[in-house]
Formats: structure tokens, sequence, C-alpha cells
């Protein structure tokens, strides 16, 4: 008796079963598997005879899409095209029926669904219509008939591309993350990556802050993330009211709200009401919170040894909005927050290293440099690109005995604690010596034989290290000075204007001494620093560069320095920086100065960090210029500096201590803070940017303006020309 052929699927005539196996119709082997394929709730197939004729089930259709039902009968290598020629499908069917071999894949992408692929010259998985293909389980079998001949391939395919989306998602925030270098760069990364990724409408971070006993949290929905200024902004901090830190640190503590982040055997149960945010945000929620109405929380860890169930010190907040997610979903998130919690501690140990080394660096340097009615002083110091250790450039500036002015540049050769050790050394060595004979020649001569005595206590030193200094002596009053050099770089002297036309800028005719610590001598060169003039002392950090000589380098040096000829010595080091682009591979140090022949007056005020610290700094201001008798664009000055107190109130939360010169028709205006926030860089803002038009604002109104941290913090600073009559050649700085 002949079997009857099971039904075929939606949309196949009934006759196209029988068509497709022939003489086998009547193999009840065969028939039993047709059966087996069509009753299946998941994709499957059989390829029947050499030409593997495709018979299969809905399931299966579904994934074929528009081939369906012309593909129903036909053979496998017509209906999937290019698809066929991909490693693990073709191939593999023919080897199963050949010679009985299984085949088996896990989430490989094969695009079954559309119309008409085109296949990947170098055979990849072609993407169907724009969109990714689908991923799938799949396995080959052989099927034999009733007489154990091989007769077909058996496919089995489940689609697993919510397991490789899941694995997709987690890997792309481990990508970010493993190039983000600070805290800031990991919560940028984390909040964009819960938004575009993982599509929630609403990521809230919360950590436990050591310095105030409490938490702080940061947020990001969608609509924030849609003004490109808040990815290159710092994260808007806010403290979280209530309990302390250890109390909230472990839960279980009868706060309805932290208690939903204790430990939980199902991650389903991280799903909780907007409501428990809410509580958890106190004063905090705003408008954009008090729209969530179902909340997934993730806490997880930033010390190490912390113990499961306490200790949290983090916490990672999804929104879920629309539809619930599924245990899958939840997974993912959770796997997120882990990634997260490790890179905050990376973070934390990277910032703490590198704010260490910078912070040694900078209590080695003066953060105030000596200024003179007729001589302005200013300077600068990079550190090196995206470097965690010390180096050895260093500056200083202090009067002698009689008035006089010394200026010191140096470089100690090397990185790390034994370059800045030598440079301190070096530096206080040279104070000392400047104050029983301060003419070069001296300073520099006794100065090598201190550092002689120095490496001969020391294995480090006495393996070849050595300093290169440029020291220069001058008289603010008439202009008089002497130079000498230890094996440095000569200074740039820019000469003042003559009649009103601009002098090339020129290297001083400096002999070059061998450096500290190597016998020779060091020849004084005496000069002049006429009115108007300007005189930078630089390390080589700012010009050397492994692709053009040193000489070539110096020379584009000097047109970058004539092409801003206003002789502020604040402007032209920010302006030197700002074109040599920050992050140099190498440390530089700066250190100008500039004879003029105005008297400057100077006021100071400490605004400490309240809401009304900008309105008062604004007051204060207008009361200082109206009694120096300025006038003159004194709205600009009192907006700009409104400015700056408000990024040192809000980002920085310290007090803003604000320094105002007056003198040669200019304006400069100094606001230092105590932050540990990088320094402040302006950014081009999109229309329609919320944040991040301060900075923007200042450069707008200012003449020059520019920022650099400092041993405690940053300082920002702005000049504006307050003579109506006065041509300003300067430009905004950074």
């Amino acid at each position: 008796m002949r079997p009857e052929l099971p039904a075929t699927p939606l949309g196949v005539p009934g006759d196209r079963t029988a068509a497709a196996l022939g003489d086998s119709c009547d193999d009840p082997a065969l028939v039993a598997v047709l059966d087996t394929v069509l009753a299946s709730p998941v994709p499957m197939a059989y390829a029947h005879g050499h030409d593997h004729l495709l018979l299969y089930n809905e399931p299966f259709a579904a994934l074929l899409g528009e081939r369906h039902p012309g593909a129903y009968g036909r053979p496998a290598a017509d209906v999937f095209g290019p698809v066929w020629a991909v490693p693990g499908m073709g191939d593999a069917v023919r080897r199963s029926f050949a010679h009985g071999l299984p085949f088996f894949t896990m989430d490989s992408l094969v695009p079954l669904a559309g119309s008409s692929p085109e296949g990947s010259p170098d055979g990849a998985p072609p993407v169907v219509d724009g969109s990714r293909p689908p991923a799938l389980t799949r396995g080959f079998s052989r099927v034999r008939d009733r007489d154990g001949r091989i007769a077909g391939t058996l496919l089995v395919a489940v689609e697993t591309t919510h397991a490789v989306t899941a694995v997709d998602r987690v890997a792309a925030l481990a990508a970010v993350l493993s190039d983000a270098v600070t805290v800031d760069d990991v919560v940028r990364a984390t909040l964009r990556h819960g938004v575009t990724d993982l599509g929630a409408t609403y990521v809230r971070l919360a950590l436990q802050d050591s310095s105030r006993d409490g938490w702080v949290t940061v947020r990001a929905s969608s609509a924030d993330l849609a003004d490109p200024a808040a990815e290159r902004l710092p994260p808007l901090w806010q403290p979280l009211p209530g309990r302390s830190a250890s109390a909230r640190g472990t839960a279980g503590g009868g706060d309805g709200a932290w208690d939903a982040l204790a430990p939980r055997p199902d991650v389903r149960d991280r799903v909780h009401d907007g409501q428990v945010l809410r509580q958890w945000l106190g004063d905090v929620a705003d408008a954009i919170d008090r729209q969530v109405r179902s909340v997934a929380l993730f806490p997880f860890r930033l010390a190490p040894g912390a113990r499961p169930g306490r200790d949290r010190t983090g916490v990672l907040a999804y929104a879920c909005e629309d539809v619930e997610p599924d245990a899958a979903q939840l997974l993912v998130m959770d796997g997120c927050a882990e990634l997260v919690g490790r890179a905050l501690r990376r973070a934390r140990v990277l910032e703490e290293e590198r704010s260490a080394a910078q912070l040694l660096q900078r209590s080695l340097l003066p953060d105030n440099l000596p200024q003179h009615e007729q001589l302005l002083v200013a300077a600068r110091h990079e550190p090196g690109a995206a470097r965690a250790t010390v180096g050895g450039d260093f500056y200083d500036a202090f009067r002698v005995s009689d008035g006089r002015l010394a200026l010191v540049l140096g470089d100690a050769m090397g990185q790390g604690v034994l370059a800045s050790s030598v440079m301190g050394q070096v530096r206080s060595s040279i104070r000392a010596v400047a104050l029983t004979d301060p003419s070069p020649r001296h300073v520099l001569r006794t100065s090598s034989d201190l550092f002689e005595g120095m490496a001969d206590s020391s294995d480090a030193l006495s393996a070849g290290h050595f300093v290169t200094v440029c020291y220069v002596l001058l008289d603010p009053l008439t202009g008089e000075a002497c130079a000498a050099s230890a094996g440095h770089l000569p200074p740039v002297l820019r000469p003042a204007p003559v009649d009103g036309v601009h002098q090339a800028p020129r290297l001083l005719e400096l002999p070059a001494g061998p450096p500290l610590g190597i016998a020779g001598e060091r020849p004084d060169h005496d000069f002049r620093l006429e009115v108007g003039d300007l005189l930078l002392l630089l390390t080589d950090g700012l010009v050397e560069r492994r692709d053009e000589s040193l000489g070539d380098s110096l020379d584009e040096l000097l047109r970058v320095v004539a092409a801003h000829p206003d002789a502020d010595p604040l402007a032209l080091c920010s302006q030197l920086l700002q074109h040599y682009g920050p992050g140099t591979s190498d440390d530089v140090a700066l250190l100008a100065a500039a004879r003029t022949s105005g008297r400057y007056r100077t006021a100071r005020r400490v605004l400490p960090p309240v809401a009304s610290a900008a309105r008062e700094g604004r007051r204060w201001l207008g009361e200082v210029l109206r009694g120096w008798d300025v006038t003159y664009r004194v709205a600009d000055l009192e907006v700009a500096l409104s400015e700056l107190v408000t990024n040192a109130v809000v980002h920085a939360r310290s007090p803003a201590e604000v320094t105002v010169r007056a003198g040669d028709g200019r304006v400069l205006v100094t606001v230092s803070d105590r932050g540990a926030h990088g320094v402040a860089q302006p950014h081009e803002l999109p229309l329609g940017a919320t944040r991040g038009r301060g900075l923007s604002i200042v450069a707008d109104l200012a003449d020059a303006w520019g920022s650099q941290r400092t041993t405690s913090g940053q300082r920002v600073w702005f000049e504006v020309a307050v003579d109506p009559g006065a041509t300003s050649g300067l430009r905004p700085g950074g």
C-alpha cells in the first residue's frame, strides 16, 4: 500500500511534493521523514536527491521570505542563488549527501530571506535589503531510504538572532569602554550605549561619592542625546539626597527604594515600578524622571573585594517604557552593568595615577609669577599626550636682591619620578645660587657643580642624566638683560613695531654651553628688551618633530610667532599651544616676558560656590572698572566673567577666585577654581544645543582667552581691549 504524503505548506500545490519525490513517493522511510519535517515547530527542510530539491515546513518558509512558495520542490542551488556558495551551505549539503557527513554550526549569519540576494566577493554572507541577515544555528544530516541508501539531506535551522544581538550589544559596550580613560569617558559611553544600542529611552547612573559621604547621579535620555554638545561636555552630576553612602551601600536597610537593590536570584525581579525610581531620586527627580513608568535597576561594585549583596557602590537604571524586557534583555543589561563597574574601577585608578602625576608636576612649578608695572610675565606647561607619568620640563621666575627678575626654563632628561625629582632640585638650586650672585654665568656654573655632586651620590643620575637650562636676568625698568644657556634652545625675541610696522622675530644669538652636569663654559650674552619687545623661552617638546629637522621646526616657530603680532605674553603662550595642538608627544614648557609702558592696576575677589556667585561677580567687576575709569566694553567683560564663574561653580563646585588687571588699554580677567575636571575647551555647537555655550560666549566676547591646569585646579582667563582707539591684534585662544 502506497503511503499517504503529508500536507504541503500553505500556498504550495498539493502535487508538488509528489513531483519532487518522483519514484520515492512510495518509500515509507522518506514519507516518514517528510511527515516529521512538515509537522515540526522549528524550521526544517528535506533536500531530496542529487539536485537537493527542497521540501520544507511553514517555519522554514518564513526564513525564505519572498522565495516561498516558489522555492518548494526546486533545486536548493536555484533557491539560494549566491548564498548557496557561502561556506557551510551548499558544500555542507553536498558532503552530507555524498558521504553521509553531518554538519553543525552555531549563530552564523545567513541571508535566507529576500527575493534577490547579492553574494559577497569574499564569500561573506550578503546583506539583504540593507538589513543584517538573521543568525541561524544549523544542522545537516543524511537521510536513508528503505534500502539504506542516502536519499537526501535533513536541514534544521533555529534562528538565534536575539542571542547574537545580545552578545553584540555587550561586546559593543566592552569595545567602547576599552578606550575610555576617565570616569567621565565611561559615563558618557554607558549612557549613550543604553539609549542607542539597548533602545532605552532613559538611562541613569549613580555612584558613591566618598568625598561627600553620599551618592551622585547623572542621567541621559533620548532627548538629551539629540544635542551633540552633551557628548563633548562633562556629565552633569547631581547629589542624591537622604541617607549617607554607608547606609545606602547596604541593601535592606529599611528604605523601600534602596531595598530594590537587594540581591535577587531571578534577573526578572530587577524590574520595578517607576515610583521606586522617584523615591530613590527624591528632590533630584524632574519632569523626565516622573515620566518613567517602569525601570530596571542593576547594582554593581566598584571595589573588587566587595561582597555580593553588600557594599554595592554603583547603580545602573534603564527605563522600560513600551514593552517589559524579557529575561534575555535583562541579562544583557546586567552584563552591561558589570562591564561598567569594571571600567569605572579601571578609570578611577588611571585618573588617580594621572592626577597624582600631574599634581606632582604642577606642585614643582610656580602657580603665580612675579609681575611688574613695566613687565608682564606668563608661562604654560602642558604634559605629553595621554601620559600618566611626570616629566622634567620646568619654568620659574623670581626677583633677586637688586630688584631684577630672573627667568628660568629647563628640561631634565627623561620621564617619571626621577626626572621630576631632578627638575625640582635643579630649580631649587638655581634659586638658592641666584640669591648670592644672580649673574647667568655664575648661576649655571654653580648649579652644574651641584648637579655633578648629586650625580656622584646617585646611581640613577650617574647613568647619563642631564639637564638643559636657559637663564635670563632682566631689569624691568631699563630692559637691560643678560642670558646664558646650558645646552638649551635659544629664546625667541620679537621686537616692538617700528612706526606701526611689525618686525620679524628672531632667535637670540646666545652661545649654548654644555648641559648641567657636564664641564664647560656657558658664556653670558648681553642684550636689551625695549618697550614693546617680547621674549619667549621654550622647551624642545614644542618644536621637535620626527619628520623634520630642528632648523625647519624653528623657522616654522618664527613664522607662527610673527603671525600673532600682539605683545601679550599670556596670549602668545596659549596661541602657540593651540597652533601646535594640545597633547604633543613630549612635555612643553613656555615662559614669555614683555616690556610695557603702562601702569597696571589689580583687584581680587573670591566668590563662594553659590547660585548668586555670577550675579555678585558682575556687580563687583562693574564697580572695580568704574573706579578705574574704564567705561568701554564693560558689558562684554561682565558677561564673560559671569560665564566663567558659572563654569567654576557648576562644574568644579568650588569657590571662584577672580583677579582683574588693567593697563595699556586692556583688561585681563582670570578665574581660578579648585576643581578636578579637565582643562576647559570650546566646541562648535549646532543650532538648538542646550549646553556648552559658556566658553563659546567668552571666545566671542573676548579678544583672547585661554585655560590651564594649576596645582589646585584650573585657571581660565580672557582679555578685552578697552581703549576705543586701539586696534587689538589678539585672537581668541585656547
